[in-house]
């Protein structure tokens, strides 16, 4: 009597993102409403709940937005650590390949004293000119600002929207003339009050010489259903 060979198939395993996904679901819960109770962007959620680690903000950031995402979902925030499991596989992963790119493209040199000389030589001019290029830059060149939220022009029913960015580290940030204190990073926050209608918010960055670079976002409160854009 033959003994039927069996077949093992491979079970795949859940990631965070999706099991985060299934409890918002089984809780009947829209991207907007988290959205509106956590102040994180859907597009964020988005990218969370698909392990699509690379559309999200700086580590900083996105640890941040999924501690609070568990707590929303009233999950134990000790299982961020299967998120960091994640998230550091796929960094690994991405290093690793840029590494072994890099490592092919590699071409061959034949080593020599007076090719060592030649490229130190180089070297040496090459480095004299960019720390001078520098420093005339830094000087002339306005700060820079990004905004990773909100999104360009929004409509909200929210009272209130956070402002969160990142800016050269040199500068000082002021939102609506006032203010805000940036971390060493340079990342920043500051919660801003809405009124009824357009509301205009103007971010500046300026540096110690005076140069400044202005963003604005224009964000209107209404009273309808649902978040978009203007």
């Amino acid at each position: 009597m033959k003994l039927k060979k069996f077949k093992t198939k491979k079970i795949a395993t859940a990631t965070f993102g999706s099991r985060l996904k299934n409890i918002r679901r089984r809780r009947k819960f829209g991207l907007e409403f988290v959205e509106e109770k956590t102040r994180i962007h859907p597009k964020y959620l988005t990218a969370i709940e698909q392990s699509d680690f690379a559309n999200l903000p700086t580590r900083t950031y996105t640890f941040g937005f999924v501690k609070k995402y568990l707590e929303f979902l009233g999950q134990n925030r000790g299982k961020i650590n299967d998120f960091k499991k994640e998230y550091d596989g796929w960094y690994l992963r991405k290093e690793g390949m840029l590494s072994v790119q890099t490592k092919i493209k590699e071409p061959k040199i034949i080593i020599t004293p007076k090719t060592l000389l030649a490229a130190g030589s180089v070297c040496s001019i090459a480095l004299i000119a960019f720390y001078i290029w520098s420093q005339v830059h830094f000087l002339t060149s306005a700060p820079n600002i990004e905004i990773v939220s909100p999104e360009g022009k929004s409509i909200v029913e929210k009272d209130a929207v956070e402002i969160i960015g990142r800016v050269n580290q040199d500068a000082n940030i002021f939102i609506n003339e006032e203010s805000v204190l940036a971390q060493k990073n340079g990342e920043f926050s500051q919660r801003v009050k809405l009124q009824e209608g357009l509301n205009n918010i103007e971010v500046v960055a300026q540096n110690r010489f005076k140069k400044t670079t202005i963003k604005n976002i224009q964000i209107l409160k209404s009273r309808g259903e649902g978040n978009t854009k203007i």
